[in-house]
């Protein structure tokens, strides 16, 4: 089980993105309404810009007004269709009724194509690296599907708001939670069907509904349906607007995937084998059982790069290669502290063993006190702030300069977004992704060769932070080509 945390909807699924995987794609609510206002507007896939946001659509301009501050409305035949606008529940509702939205009120036959992406670039596979943290003993062990994985960002989030809190655990264990020990990074070839791309079922463009996944069964029932209409795709769940999660403060937008669909009603012990699956197995709405994503032989175990490309058929959506890894015991220092004469050799030997006991064996107690404890801590963080850097209490305890954090220095400062970017730099320079910590690079230069949509080739460049921009992050709304999905900031 990689991720189990209450996952949250964000209030632009219009924006622009491009996350930090590797590909370019534009909003996919290609429709905009102006009936509050008195002025009309049209979809323009290029906002930001002067007009843009009317009456809260991303992407949506106004035009035509008296004093011609917006300019002239695109004559007719320009204009993309107008329908009555999203209320705001459903924009910014919980997965489980954004998923029975998309259920409902889309048509149940293939939808027009979305002039956003040229046909030529959605029927061509695209690269991205895809990230998880695990168990090593668990790499490659098994084929990646009916599971989610995530951009390194969103990998390094999950680790830090999910898995080490001290105070949040139970003292008396020998590994961190669920054994995480490796951070792993997959290069992929994707290729979603025609059911999703080119149609308004496609998420940024170029991705289907994320579909959360423990022990390869599909946790949300309402999804099904979604599953039986689209078949296997690779979902996406962006966040672009970086107010995603109030424990962790975020200068880049992250993103977690799916991967997928085959007898997703079913945990790993139950499906079958792809041969003879489960009778109970879901099918699809043309009566045949879903066959996964992942391509027969889609797995090269030989070496980083696919062996072979998806032809985006049922049962072909992706491919990968075999990983690459580091330990989070090297990145974090965990094996550069001290265990007696030598240095720590793993998380057990730190734990228990650490030489420093006066900065390490600390933690938190629930009213923010300090307690000195019989073993060492990778990190905790005062209650005041851990379930939300936003908080007045928090706020107010960061301004005091008091401890706010506790353990190895690598982790201090979750709440800070500088500290958060260069953690994930750490870990992508680790990983041996070029120009991580000079150049603000998260993704594989290789990956990043595929060529943008012409609604965001002002996005074409990675983003370069600048101190001076922001007291936040380092930049001020606008688009922002993290890696090699473009996203539209706030």
């Amino acid at each position: 089980m990689l991720f189990s945390f209450a996952l949250a909807m964000f209030p632009h699924p219009a924006s622009v993105l491009v996350l930090g995987l590797g590909l370019c794609v534009s909003g996919v609510k290609d429709r905009c309404s102006c009936t509050k206002s008195g002025l009309e507007c049209f979809f323009d896939s290029t906002c930001p810009g002067l007009g843009c946001g009317a009456e809260g659509q991303p992407h949506c301009r106004y035009c035509g007004d008296p004093k011609g501050v917006y300019g002239a409305c695109p004559k007719l035949g320009v204009h993309a269709k107008q329908a009555k606008p999203q209320a705001d529940s459903e924009l910014t509702g919980s997965l489980a009724s954004a998923a029975a939205v998309a259920n409902t009120a889309e048509p149940k036959t293939v939808p027009k194509a979305n002039a956003g992406l040229s046909s030529s670039m959605l029927k061509k596979a695209f690269d991205i690296d895809v990230f998880r943290c695990m168990a090593a003993a668990g790499v490659d062990a098994h084929p990646m599907e009916d599971d989610d994985i995530a951009s390194l960002d969103g990998a390094i989030k999950y680790v830090h708001t999910e898995i080490l809190t001290e105070h949040l655990q139970n003292p008396i264990r020998d590994t961190r939670k669920y054994n995480i020990d490796v951070v792993t990074r997959h290069r992929m070839k994707v290729l979603n069907p025609d059911t999703i791309l080119g149609t308004p079922h496609a998420v940024q463009g170029e991705f289907g509904q994320f579909i959360t996944y423990d022990f390869g069964k599909a946790t949300n029932p309402d999804q099904m349906p979604i599953i039986q209409e689209q078949g296997d795709f690779v979902g996406i769940q962006p966040c672009t607007d970086l107010q995603c999660d109030p424990r962790y403060i975020a200068c880049k937008p992250y993103a977690w995937l799916s991967l997928g669909n085959w007898c997703p009603n079913l945990s790993w012990d139950k499906k079958g084998t792809k041969k003879k699956p489960n009778p109970h197995c879901l099918k699809t709405v043309h009566g045949n059982f879903t066959k996964g994503g992942l391509c027969e032989h889609g797995f090269n175990g030989n070496g980083f790069l696919p062996g072979s490309s998806p032809t985006g058929d049922p049962g072909c959506i992706y491919t990968y290669g075999a990983a690459t890894f580091v330990r989070l015991d090297d990145v974090v220092g965990i094996t550069s502290e001290y265990c007696g004469k030598s240095h720590c050799k793993d998380w057990l030997d730190f734990r228990f063993n650490c030489s420093n006991r006066e900065r390490y064996a600390r933690k938190f107690l629930p009213d923010g006190q300090i307690e000195k404890v019989s073993y060492c801590v990778e990190f905790d963080m005062h209650p005041a702030c851990e379930a939300s850097c936003e908080a007045p209490s928090c706020k107010g305890l960061l301004q005091s300069g008091a401890p706010a954090y506790l353990g190895l220095p690598f982790w201090y400062g979750r709440c800070d977004p500088r500290a958060n970017e260069r953690r994930v730099e750490i870990v992508a320079h680790a990983l041996g992704i070029p120009g991580a910590l000079h150049s603000h690079v998260l993704v594989d230069t290789d990956v990043l060769q595929r060529a943008c949509p012409p609604s965001i080739q002002s996005c074409n460049q990675e983003g370069v932070y600048n101190e001076s921009e922001s007291s936040r992050c380092s930049h001020t709304g606008g688009k922002l080509r993290v890696g090699h999905v473009c996203h539209q900031l706030p």
